[in-house]
């Protein structure tokens, strides 16, 4: 168990350590609070990607990892970088809620431009009917919300491709003023609209004084339209960030950048095998009480992923946790009383969650993290627990 750790003083609210935190562009492009730490090659390959777009190269990169592992927080220093070299920070977040409307992100994107060159520079750039509703309004405090098409624009497919054309044509006439870097987080949240959208972007913006950012999970894999995005990116060679967990060193320096005081050699290990590296879940560990043991923030986290799994596939979690963070998918059949195939079929939806991984052992599979382990344990009642641990006895027991 790690050992006590000092107090921690507030965390700011512009570090983006988190998974799924909300914030604002201004946000996005200040990293605050701690240094980034253990991403510094992740760094230096997007801030090399600055000149070639400056020179009129337009550039692309997807910065791709499990939630809290530190994606946001990379672009927004990268962001900092950019500003710093005269770069206009355009930012779009995707949203989770399902009732956002049609290319949110891409509102962001144009309220942020036209914060920079001014409302009538950007109408004077833009095709002001196409965008009618992504143009921020002059007299509104807030942006505009997204506006249908008008009635005959043509078919929908034919609406989705002039207002691609349309952001893709005012982005390339803005970056002759004044370079821009276009971050668009959260991809994996976009709605079919945006990235079509980006997917032309990628497809024809070619000479044009743009970078264009993209950060999203690893999982579940990209499937129909973000595919179809990715695939845009990967023909244009954008870069490709995977980013790990921290390593060892990385471990002690972000503890040392929390706590002010370097940990024992034993304690930042205990503590990387506990995260696996994640930042969002080390700094929620250091911030715990002294007797804590699993960090409320993460439990939120760990609890919505699973929740949103299908029901065989949440009861069979719940099985496994009582074997330990690895277990094998025979065993868990037998203490489930189910056919080690259907085990296998529903233990299909976790995997493509990231909530387990698959080890190189077939048949054996693990938790991806101890705490996503701890967590679902822990969620159990103490009863249901009880009669697990009892199943997974018998068991093993009769496997002997």
């Amino acid at each position: 168990r790690p050992s006590p750790t000092p107090p921690l003083p507030d965390r700011p609210r512009t570090c983006d350590y988190g998974a799924g935190a909300s914030g604002t562009a201004a946000e996005v492009a200040d990293p605050g609070g701690w240094p980034l730490i253990g991403r510094e090659a992740e760094l230096a390959a997007l801030t090399g990607l600055l000149g070639p777009a400056d020179g009129g190269r337009a550039g692309f990169a997807a910065v791709t990892g499990e939630p809290g592992i530190g994606k946001s927080r990379l672009v927004a220093e990268l962001a900092t970088a950019a500003a710093g070299r005269g770069f206009a920070v355009l930012a779009g977040r995707c949203s989770e809620d399902t009732g956002a409307p049609p290319f949110w992100p891409w509102s962001g994107v144009l309220r942020d431009l036209a914060a920079v060159l001014g409302d009538d520079t950007v109408r004077d750039l833009a095709d002001a009917d196409v965008l009618a509703g992504l143009l921020p309004r002059t007299a509104a405090p807030v942006a505009a919300p997204v506006a249908a098409p008008p009635p005959d624009a043509g078919s929908p497919d034919a609406q989705r491709f002039r207002v691609s054309d349309a952001v893709t044509r005012v982005l390339a006439a803005a970056s002759v003023r004044r370079p821009l870097l276009v971050v668009l987080d959260d991809l994996h949240w976009a709605d079919a609209s945006s990235l079509r959208l980006l997917r032309h972007l990628a497809e024809h913006l070619v000479t044009a004084r743009v970078l264009v950012v993209v950060t999203r999970r690893t999982h579940p894999e990209p499937s129909g339209v973000l595919a179809e995005a990715g695939a845009a990116l990967a023909r244009r060679h954008a870069l490709r960030l995977d980013l790990p967990g921290l390593s060892a060193a990385g471990v002690t320096e972000l503890v040392r950048a929390v706590t002010g005081a370097a940990p024992a050699t034993q304690h930042a290990e205990a503590l990387r095998e506990r995260t696996d590296g994640n930042p969002f879940f080390l700094v929620e560990l250091l911030r715990l009480p002294a007797g804590g043991d699993i960090p409320a923030a993460v439990t939120d986290v760990v609890a919505r992923r699973v929740d949103r799994l299908p029901d065989p596939a949440r009861d069979l979690l719940r099985s496994a946790a009582v074997l330990g963070r690895r277990f094998d998918a025979d065993l868990l059949a037998a203490v489930a009383g189910a056919d080690p195939d259907a085990v296998l079929d529903d233990l299909d939806p976790a995997l493509a969650a990231g909530v387990i991984l698959e080890e190189s052992e077939p048949g054996r599979f693990r938790f991806a993290h101890a705490l996503v382990h701890d967590v679902v344990y822990r969620a159990q009642p103490a009863t249901r627990r009880a009669r697990r641990h009892a199943a997974a006895a018998a068991a093993v027991s009769g496997g002997g």
